[in-house]
C-alpha cells in the first residue's frame, strides 16, 4: 500500500458547514456526550452521567 493510500482524508473536510452554532450530543446508555465549536469554550466536549429515578422502580 502507497503512503498516500494509507492516509486518507478527513471525512469532516468534505462536508459543508449549515449551522454554526450547532451542538452534537450523543446520548448514550449511561452517559451524554456533548460537543460544541472548539472556539465557544476550552473544553469543546463534555460528557454526563445519566440517571432515572424510576430504574429501580418495581411498582
Amino acid at each position: 500500500m502507497s503512503k498516500k493510500e494509507s492516509q486518507p482524508k478527513s471525512p469532516s473536510s468534505n462536508l459543508p458547514l449549515i449551522n454554526l452554532n450547532a451542538a452534537g450530543i450523543d446520548i448514550g446508555a449511561d452517559r451524554h456526550w456533548v460537543s460544541v465549536p472548539v472556539d465557544r469554550d476550552k473544553d469543546s466536549v463534555r460528557s454526563f452521567g445519566c440517571f432515572n429515578t424510576f430504574a429501580n422502580y418495581e411498582g
